[in-house]
């Protein structure tokens, strides 16, 4: 992809210097500079410069070079740490991009070579063929980088049985504060490579003749301030580095955060995948009860004990509906728990035993199929679906995350944080995994209050000092970063200086990720001057923000990352512009600090605005349900209410736009991507060439009124069609929605509506687009008002009508429609489980591939078509992978974005290849119209295939006509592939 940001002012020099000397990106671009300064901690720090190097030797250079001037440098992963350590304001790497390879993987030896920017999830997919995996699973799992998770050392809710990223680290290559490039591990003290090593007058060879005679100095205080814990990250490891006769650096990079050397390639150990797990609930009654029944669990070999205490339990009610018959009244924790590969019949007998020692008169509850596991998940994932949907009057914040005692102490650890809320009078819900003793404390505290912050240190000083009297550790994962260093005196009162010392042997100038670990670190959250709080919540705003409703989405947002993996934009692109968390960080910027709107900066900004699919995926993946699109629209907005109209794609801009592109598109379809009416439909509107142009036809025997009855047999319902130019309903569907309710007893009022308002550009269309909003529901509640219930059978309408209508609009009518809203799927199969579907379906013998459209899934539809496809005799339905098409609606129809789109749209196309069905399925028009142009297989609506099995069964002539052969294809679209 063209890189369109322009240079920042300021840096000029820093900027050329580094583009002569490395082969990646340098970035400096105001736009840049702001979305890097963004992660999950409570403060933004904007980089001077950022580089994506694409090889080792960029590194070296850039080092060198920083090492030469006195830039800090800050190493990036995916930015996902809350500890504060993956920004920076010196030079930020970013080995996302580029260096993400898997460089050697050894089967025999169970072990793979691999870049820091390589992702885990990228890595578990190439190895699960192989039967291998990397088992620490942090919760940011899907989208940290290997090079992020070895800094902080990582580990997740399995830890019990894998420990943490460290144990499974072999070697490392590194580059030191000066630009050497070395090797670790095991290294014999008394063998010839050390001395060698020791001889050299290099910085390699100082640090070997200091560090045995550091660790000498300081063996008392080694053993003395040693937590008590199952895995500690605060500091540095001294602990690991010295085996016997042996000297390994190892373990002290593992965990450093980037501040003694950047790793480049990393050494890995892998370990075989595991069976069948059993997953079980265990119910106590008394907070005494949770450190014996954590040990008992883990001697039984528990893989995971995650332990939610009452208080979330209490917040959650009404979220998982479906959990809370097995809720027992009296629970006072509840042990989430998963063996792994272990008997069935040992595990239960063992539980048994554990419960009757523990005096408890609750039963565990054990998973026992597929629904109840679906089930035990949904339990586990309690706490971040409670964040996600808080509705208190200040928002959730994190207390203590990453601090952790002896799994033998968490009785006492939950006794003394219940105290310590008690005194500050102030409620929290308490969730953490048990089996490596972390507690998650989140409390309902406004950090844009200066009342609150100081409450909030004054709770953090009590908790870290009733953690240290338990022996514990103020860093289990995560990192220290800026956050944690300056408690970690108070943890090593006597080893802190050792600590120094190693900092200032590997990093005298203090260039690698100053103030983390050793150091200041972020002395006040709020009010530092360097380091500026992100003023959640805050009530001065005047512009874009000074909107409620937008500030409270904007605001939602916790910088965590995970829009990385869900968003299907940042996942080709994995540039941190690309991300929802990128989109919020420029609002922000824009409401609370300067912003430099000179043209180059708007139009980049715009640009970034841009992408966005709107496939809302957000709205089903992202933790706190942050709306990504909604948040792109009013972005798209703000140029133009800040300095005007400033014209955009026309495809997008106006309805005259749409009414010209309807015209030019039917002179165009068939022709060739280089004829007269395609050229003037990329020059005059924006629509790339070599996009294949979808048929409008309107349904048979349908009206051609804008509203009216279509008879049935009594029952009523109103069916939207959506007649907008551009994408209209295909006849087939509109037709098959038709006959089906039809079929079912239906009266069916028919609407089309006409221009129907999707999500526009810029303030003038928004105005326009609230005004047809207005219209629809205007249109809509007199229905509603009747009781009749509204399907429809495209996505797209449906997300706007449920989801985008009462936020916009806000007004009780537009939330009393959205409610009555059905898509066609989910109203079918209430039919069939009332026992009110007609089940007269005629055979239809082919195999078919199911795609599931991210706006289908967004409404929280999912196993719906597919229920519905397996009631047609004699079709064999099997579903691909949850794959982004990469059209979103216009997107991917416009000349700037198509081969992004089409690139996004990739796996999917390789999947409906490989499966090789004879028919494709999807419920959204803009996918079928992407999956032909992808693989030449023309794609249905699941409602058509109904209607068909309907016609089938009465002998009727065929609805549709399957013709996915390669010459129909050719004749229909020539030109149809990329």
């Amino acid at each position: 992809m063209k890189w369109f940001f322009r240079p920042g002012r300021g840096n000029e020099a820093l900027l050329r210097d580094l583009r002569r000397l490395v082969s990646g990106k340098v970035l400096g671009d105001e736009i840049s500079r702001i979305v890097y300064s963004a992660s999950p901690c409570s403060y933004s720090v904007k980089p001077l410069v950022i580089v994506q190097p694409k090889e080792k030797m960029d590194v070296v250079k850039v080092v060198k070079y920083a090492a030469s001037r006195g830039i800090g440098i800050t190493a990036r992963g995916s930015g996902t740490s809350p500890s504060g350590n993956s920004v920076g304001e010196g030079i930020l790497l970013d080995f996302g991009p580029f260096m993400n390879q898997i460089l050697e993987f050894e089967p025999e030896e169970e072990t793979v070579w691999v870049q820091p920017g390589l992702l885990l999830s990228t890595l578990n997919r190439f190895l699960r063929p192989h039967g291998f995996f990397f088992p620490i699973d942090p919760g940011s799992g899907e989208y940290c980088t290997l090079g992020g998770m070895i800094a902080n050392n990582a580990s997740g809710s399995h830890s019990p049985t894998y420990g943490a990223t460290g144990d499974f680290v072999c070697d490392l290559e590194v580059v030191l504060s000066n630009g050497e490039v070395i090797p670790t591990g095991p290294l014999s003290l008394r063998g010839r490579e050390m001395r060698e090593l020791i001889g050299a007058q290099t910085l390699e060879g100082e640090i070997y003749r200091a560090l045995p005679d550091l660790l000498k100095r300081y063996t008392r205080a080694l053993k003395s301030e040693r937590p008590l814990v199952s895995i500690n990250s605060a500091g540095y490891d001294l602990w690991r580095i010295k085996k016997g006769r042996f000297i390994d650096l190892t373990p002290l990079f593992v965990g450093s955060e980037g501040t003694l050397g950047i790793i480049t390639e990393a050494k890995l150990r892998l370990t075989p995948l595991p069976g069948k797990s059993l997953y079980v609930l265990v119910f106590l009654d008394d907070l005494d009860q949770v450190s014996p029944a954590i040990e008992e669990l883990l001697a039984l070999s528990a893989g995971m004990v995650k332990i939610l205490e009452r208080s979330i339990l209490d917040f959650s009610k009404g979220l998982l509906r479906e959990f809370e018959p097995y809720l027992l009244e009296g629970t006072k924790a509840l042990l989430v728990v998963e063996f792994e590969g272990g008997k069935a019949a040992e595990i239960e007998e063992g539980l048994s035993r554990l419960l009757q020692r523990l005096g408890t008169r609750f039963e565990p509850w054990i998973a026992r199929d597929d629904r109840e596991e679906a089930l035990f998940e949904k339990v586990k994932n309690i706490p971040m679906r409670l964040a996600g949907e808080w509705k208190g009057p200040k928002p959730l914040v994190t207390l203590l995350e990453a601090e952790a005692v002896h799994p033998g102490k968490l009785s006492a650890y939950l006794k003394g944080l219940r105290s310590i809320l008690e005194r500050e009078r102030i409620e929290a819900i308490i969730d953490g995994n048990g089996g490596d003793g972390t507690l998650h404390v989140r409390v309902p505290l406004d950090r844009a209050s200066e009342e609150d912050v100081k409450r909030m240190s004054s709770l953090r000083d009590a908790c870290c000092d009733l953690i240290l009297a338990l022996k514990g550790t103020i860093t289990l994962r995560h990192g220290d970063g800026r956050f944690k260093a300056p408690y970690l005196k108070k943890q090593y009162p006597t080893l802190y200086p050792a600590m120094e010392e190693v900092k200032g042997l590997f990093d005298r100038r203090n260039i690698l990720n100053p103030s983390c670990i050793v150091g200041e670190g972020a002395k006040n959250l709020a009010l530092e001057p360097k380091i500026e709080s992100l003023p959640l919540g805050r009530e001065q705003g005047k512009g874009l923000l000074a909107d409620p409703m937008i500030r409270k989405r904007i605001d939602g947002c916790t910088g965590c990352g995970k829009c990385r993996a869900f968003c299907p934009i940042a996942r080709i692109l994995r540039e941190e512009w690309s991300t929802v968390r990128g989109k919020v960080t420029l609002l922000k910027e824009i409401e609370y600090g300067p912003f430099d709107w000179s043209r180059d900066e708007r139009f980049s900004f715009r640009r970034v605005m841009e992408h966005c699919l709107n496939c809302g995926q957000c709205l089903k993946e992202c933790p706190m349900k942050v709306n990504g699109a909604w948040i792109a629209l009013q972005g798209r907005a703000l140029p133009v209410r800040k300095h005007g109209i400033a014209f955009g794609p026309p495809l997008l801009d106006s309805r005259f736009s749409w009414r010209l592109t309807e015209v030019l598109s039917n002179l165009g379809k068939g022709m060739a991507p280089h004829s007269l009416p395609r050229t003037l439909l990329e020059k005059v509107v924006g629509l790339d060439r070599r996009r294949y142009l979808p048929e409008t036809k309107k349904p048979r025997r349908v009206p051609r009124a804008r509203a009216g009855p279509i008879s049935g047999h009594g029952k009523r319902v109103v069916y939207i069609s959506n007649d907008s130019p551009g994408f209209k309903s295909s006849g087939e569907e509109a037709q098959g929605t038709l006959d089906v309710l039809q079929r079912n007893g239906f009266d069916v009022v028919l609407l089309e509506i006409k221009d129907f308002p999707w999500p526009c550009a810029h303030e003038r269309s928004i105005c326009h687009t609230r005004e047809t909003m207005e219209r629809v529901v205007s249109v809509l509640y007199p229905f509603v008002s009747e009781g009749l219930r509204i399907v429809f059978s495209e996505p797209r309408i449906g997300l706007a009508i449920k989801l985008v209508f009462p936020k916009v609009l806000g007004s009780e009518r537009a939330l009393l429609v959205s409610e009555q809203c059905y898509d066609i799927h989910r109203f079918l199969l209430e039919l069939y489980d009332r026992g009110e579907l007609c089940l007269e379906f005629g055979e239809i013998e082919t195999t078919l591939g199911y795609h599931h459209a991210c706006h289908l899934r967004a409404l929280g539809v999912g196993e719906e078509p597919l229920a519905l496809l397996g009631l047609i005799p004699g079709l064999k339905v099997r579903a691909f992978s949850e794959h982004c098409c990469g059209m979103g609606g216009t997107f991917g129809m416009m000349r700037e974005h198509f081969d992004l789109s089409m690139a996004i749209g990739e796996p999917l196309f390789k999947a409906i290849k490989e499966m090789n069905p004879r028919e494709v399925a999807t419920s959204c028009e803009a996918c079928r119209l992407q999956i032909f142009q992808g693989t030449g297989k023309r794609a249905v609506h699941p409602i058509s295939l109904l209607a068909l099995a309907y016609e089938r069964k009465d002998g009727g002539s065929s609805l549709l006509s399957f013709s996915n052969s390669s010459s129909a294809v050719e004749s229909l679209s020539p030109w149809g592939r990329s």
